[in-house]
């Protein structure tokens, strides 16, 4: 039996264990609870990083979106300055073509004044070689040549001429409106002609791209062309396996008619009994 020492001993060994345990067990829950709070630390650090980039992603969404309007914005400038060189182009053209009838108008407007000029002269040639031709006209011409006389007789020859232009002067009015009306119709033609040449112009592109689209309905043609031809391969190939595959069962078939012909059976009957006569005189 042990003595109270030793049990006194014994219980004071197991206590300075257990305080041994207990202050163990106090580090350990100490360094767990540094532990926990060092982990709410980067938890709220985590936390607050996480506002943080939130923040800034809803910053970066709100410039995305100015920046695609602003682009948006970019895009409708350019496309209305390209709208704006389209329709400079074609005045820029228009007014080329305008220039170009100004010029042939001109030209033609100069060509009837050079027409009128020359008709006026011719019809003054006329008024004096009909003074020539009237009786003692020419006599009149002859003995006039002092500078008097000239020029009496270049004023009857303009009263004359006046004379004259009074009593044409309806023709001449018909005349006239001869004329402005070949203008005009020389205008008309104009016009037509350049409306002409426009239309060539537009034909031509037209044109091309008739040829540029029958080029790629010829290119489209000849792959479809192409696939068939490949069609038709593999159709050919899937006749054949199924020919020989139909082959290969008829020829199963036949033979399975075979063994179960009369015939054959009467061959294996025959032969049966052979085996059994056999068998009974070997007995």
């Amino acid at each position: 039996m042990m003595t109270r020492k030793a049990k006194a001993m014994d219980t004071e060994s197991k206590l300075q264990r257990a305080l041994e345990e207990l202050k163990a067990s106090r580090e350990t829950c100490n360094q767990l609870l540094r532990e926990r709070e060092d982990s709410e630390e980067e938890i709220n650090k985590i936390i607050f990083r996480n506002t943080e980039l939130k923040k800034d992603l809803a910053d970066l969404h709100v410039q995305y979106q100015e920046t695609a309007a602003h682009r948006d914005q970019l895009l409708t400038t350019i496309s209305s300055f390209d709208q704006c060189s389209a329709v400079f182009e074609q005045a820029l053209i228009r007014n080329n073509e305008l220039e170009s009838e100004l010029r042939d108008a001109n030209n033609t407007i100069l060509h009837f004044e050079e027409e009128r000029k020359l008709q006026e002269c011719s019809q003054t040639l006329n008024l004096y070689e009909e003074l020539i031709g009237t009786p003692g006209g020419h006599a009149l011409v002859s003995t006039t040549l002092d500078s008097s006389a000239k020029t009496v007789f270049e004023d009857s020859i303009y009263r004359r001429q006046i004379r004259l232009n009074s009593k044409n002067k309806i023709k001449k009015y018909v005349k006239l409106n001869r004329l402005i009306l070949k203008t005009n119709k020389l205008i008309r033609k104009q016009k037509c002609f350049y409306k002409n040449v426009t239309l060539r112009k537009q034909r031509q592109k037209l044109l091309e791209s008739r040829s540029k689209y029958d080029l790629d309905v010829g290119g489209l043609q000849a792959d479809i062309s192409e696939l068939h031809r490949s069609l038709e391969s593999l159709t050919s190939l899937y006749n054949s396996a199924q020919a020989q595959i139909s082959e290969h069962i008829l020829a199963a078939l036949h033979h399975c008619q075979l063994l179960k012909s009369p015939r054959h059976q009467s061959v294996v009957n025959r032969q049966m009994a052979a085996s059994s006569c056999l068998h009974q005189y070997l007995i």
